[in-house]
């Protein structure tokens, strides 16, 4: 079995321990681009001349060995039954030090060209140079001040200490910075989710994740329930850029890890120690004493400021609430959530960590119950921090160690310094839904994942003028989502029996009785899936904006995570009415089951489309959606006590490009040995395959490359494709690219080892208004193992736009997914 640490999730743990360090294990891979690079390619050891830096394979190697490895240099990667590890060598002397040890040492040339092409140039302003999406130190903390003079009830920045560098001069460095997010009009001990980003500087993804996390929850606050809830009743600690320093020389393009103190490995690209090796609880034994390697663990426990800025700051929001007995478990009703954000690998860690003697944690049931639920959302492969290696000093065995709070690690994406179209398409949303969950179980994160979850809410208008009585609700509720990627060290879930629902009318579940109980809409609540439906009085009720809370309750009487919506109760003497119909552009055609907002009004149309929304008397922005399409905003003015029409047109939505493989390459263009075939076919009888009649070949990088397409008037591209995507896991893999101008080409998409049919969908924002888009599909393997490859088949790219005719729009009304 091949192992590469950029996608990892399958992984046998008892090779993947041998072969990655759990939490940001240093690795070329962002200069390096795992998915197109072919792995070490035996040459002569002439190709070791010269004064570096090379990629180079390192045969003769062994599990126990491994680890040492680990601890003096960079590795990425490696093979166990193969007995070798992939490792960035920087230097002459580290090369000659590696070379010491009797090992076998080829170059991988093709990687090793990479890693000596710089990856980018000088400073930006606001973002880093060639990532566009990803904000530089001082911008992350501009916008965290933005919220703050925003919203000052509800952010506010808290100075937890300094970066080395301001240690040493007042003038340089940063500030640490926490940006603290709760509702503080309401008081009270309220239960707390801390997520730190960036400790490892290099990992560009991270700080940008939790910057946009914080945005969505204050600019939500009052339109979405969800977010209001969680700041009203919940505080929310980020520090955004946890290592500063070292982030501004990873913002210049060199691969930084570290911290920069100059006190270790001085006046070199390698000082400094790595900070997730330095925290205090189970400090060092799985970590490097070499100052120079990038796993230094420092001179002492939290020895680095910034360490210590976080210790004593995680320790003033968090209780202990666990004995000293490494053994003993906290108690199941404990309280708040940890995590440190990292990439990469799409991973979700708990500990314990620290040695591999370690064992499980005493909660591990419970660690493994809530890392599963994180892992849901954005489809990472949960598990133990130790099934895939030691790693003493760490965040997450901290946290959870010392203080008994449920802690995690996240690795997101497949590379350090992950592309904006990768990091919008297949991190971002993911993760933020990821963040939301964790935020509403902080309070009892040990039992509340044990209970199933409300999915959906259904109100036909959240806005109602006096006189409306009774309120109906629609709800699903869903027992079901635990992830499904497992190994032996993780195994999984039970899906949970929903026993019952219940509604409550502006109050918590906790502090109130239950004003509705739902039924089952099958007559009973048998089944880990269920629709259940609801209603209440609210004649009496004043005008106001209400909350209402739902639960569902597993068969064994554990409640899930709480889901919320609102209910505005408008003075009819402030107060208009939108009539209406959401109709499909250039058509008569009503669109159902639409969602018609402004604002945090909302109204969702009826089969024929129509709807009816109460607004406050004033200006407003409306627009209607669906899962597909958007209209755009139309401002209107409400004016008190009157009623008017409006129609919202939902633009076309059609394929501008579909191939079923039946009827000739269409267009397609080739690289390799890509084909035809009817071997495998999602649709009979033909699909594209890399490589006909057999396996694919060792160092593949081939290409099936569609038509040029002009997207100039088109928005909201979407790609569906059908696939088997059979290679080795971890290794070898298929990529999905796009480009705007046939030479430079964008990641949006990588499988590896599924061996069934599925269908993908895939948004391309990359593409919209492009004259000359392209996708295509690569295949990239290595040199130790080959299988199958990739079958291709019922392609389609489906846009919104003007030459879209209604005629083609039934798209609309299905999802896209079916035609």
């Amino acid at each position: 079995m091949t192992i590469n640490t950029a996608d990892s999730r399958r992984t046998p743990a008892t090779v993947a321990r041998a072969i990655k360090t759990a939490l940001g294990v240093s690795a070329f891979c962002a200069l390096m681009a795992v998915s197109s690079s072919a792995l070490a390619i035996p040459v002569s050891r002439e190709a070791l001349n010269g004064e570096g830096p090379w990629v180079v394979r390192v045969y003769g190697t062994n599990p126990q060995y491994m680890t040492e490895l680990y601890n003096e240099f960079d590795v990425w990667g490696g093979d166990s039954d193969d007995a070798y590890a992939v490792i960035g060598v920087r230097s002459r002397p580290e090369l000659n030090r590696l070379m010491e040890k009797g090992l076998k040492v080829v170059v991988d040339p093709n990687a090793t060209e990479r890693y000596r092409t710089p990856l980018i140039h000088g400073f930006g302003s606001d973002t880093i140079p060639n990532f566009s999406c990803y904000r530089t130190v001082e911008s992350t903390y501009s916008s965290a001040e933005s919220l703050v003079t925003a919203q000052p009830q509800l952010a506010e920045i808290i100075d937890i200490g300094d970066s080395w560098e301001k240690t040493q001069d007042a003038n340089d460095g940063f500030d640490l910075r926490v940006l603290r997010l709760t509702n503080r009009d309401i008081a009270g001990d309220k239960p707390k989710l801390f997520v730190m980003s960036a400790i490892h500087a290099r990992e560009l993804a991270t700080a940008e994740l939790m910057t946009r996390f914080a945005e969505r929850l204050v600019n939500g606050y009052g339109i979405s329930a969800d977010a209001t809830w969680i700041l009203d009743h919940h505080e929310v600690h980020l520090l955004l850029q946890s290592n500063p320093d070292g982030r501004k020389q990873a913002e210049a393009g060199q691969l930084w890890r570290k911290n920069t103190n100059n006190n270790y490995c001085a006046n070199s690209s390698t000082r400094g120690a790595d900070l997730n090796r330095n925290f205090p609880w189970e400090w060092g034994g799985a970590a490097s004493n070499v100052p120079c390697d990038t796993t230094y663990q420092g001179p002492s426990p939290a020895s680095e400021p910034e360490v210590m800025a976080v210790v004593d700051y995680v320790r003033s929001i968090f209780p202990d609430q666990r004995p000293e007995d490494n053994n003993a478990p906290a108690p199941l009703d404990s309280t708040g959530v940890f995590i440190d954000v990292h990439s990469f690998s799409q991973l979700v860690l708990w500990p314990y960590g620290y040695s591999f003697n370690a064992g499980q944690a005493p909660n591990q049931d419970q660690l493994s119950a809530l890392g599963r639920r994180l892992a849901f959302f954005n489809g990472y492969r949960p598990q133990q921090i130790l099934g895939l290696t030691a790693a003493s000093g760490s965040t997450a065995d901290f946290a959870y160690g010392e203080l008994g709070v449920a802690s995690y690690a996240y690795e997101l994406g497949t590379e350090f310094f992950q592309n904006c179209n990768f990091f919008e398409s297949n991190i971002l949303e993911q993760n933020i839904a990821s963040m939301f969950y964790a935020a509403k179980v902080a309070r009892t994160p040990y039992q509340t994942p044990s209970g199933p979850d409300i999915t959906d809410i259904g109100l036909s208008t959240n806005a109602v003028l006096p006189g409306s009585q009774t309120i109906n609700l629609s709800l699903q509720a869903d027992g079901t989502r635990f992830s499904t990627v497992t190994d032996s060290t993780s195994p999984l879930e039970n899906p949970r029996q929903v026993g019952g629902v219940n509604v409550y009318f502006n109050a918590l579940p906790w502090a109130d009785a239950a004003t509705a109980t739902a039924t089952a809409d099958d007559g009973g609540f048998d089944s880990t899936q269920e629709s259940a439906s609801a209603s209440f009085d609210i004649s009496g009720v004043g005008p106001g904006r209400y909350t209402i809370f739902t639960e569902a309750v597993g068969s064994d009487a554990q409640t899930g995570a709480i889901s919320a919506s609102f209910l505005h109760v408008l003075d009819p003497a402030l107060a208009g009415t939108v009539n209406g119909q959401v109709l499909v552009a250039g058509s008569q055609t009503g669109v159902p089951d639409a969602l018609v907002s402004a604002g945090g009004f909302q109204a969702t149309t009826d089969n024929q489309g129509q709807f009816t929304l109460p607004l406050p008397a004033g200006s407003h922005d409306i627009m209607a959606t669906t899962a597909e399409a958007a209209t755009p905003a139309m401002n209107i003015t409400v004016t008190a006590g009157q009623t008017q029409n409006l129609n919202l047109e939902i633009p076309g939505r059609c394929d501008i490009f579909i191939d079923d493989m039946e009827s000739g390459t269409n267009g397609w263009t080739t690289t390799g040995n890509w084909a035809l075939t009817t071997e495998q076919a999602n649709s009979p009888t033909n699909s594209w395959h890399d490589s006909p009649g057999g396996n694919y070949p060792d160092n593949s990088n081939t290409s099936l490359i569609s038509p040029v397409l002009d997207l100039s008037q088109a928005s909201q591209a979407r790609l569906y494709f059908n696939h088997i995507c059979d290679t080795e896991d971890g290794f070898d893999f298929g990529i999905v690219e796009v480009s705007t101008n046939g030479s430079s080409w964008s990641e949006v998409y990588r499988c590896d080892n599924q061996m069934a049919w599925e269908e993908q969908r895939i948004d391309v924002p990359a593409l919209d208004g492009a004259a000359t888009a392209q996708f295509r599909f690569r295949l990239s393997t290595d040199v130790t193992q080959t299988d199958n490859g990739w079958f291709i088949d019922d392609v389609r790219l489906n846009i919104s736009g003007p030459q879209c005719q209604p005629d083609d729009l039934d798209v609309i009304l299905q999802d896209g997914f079916e035609l």
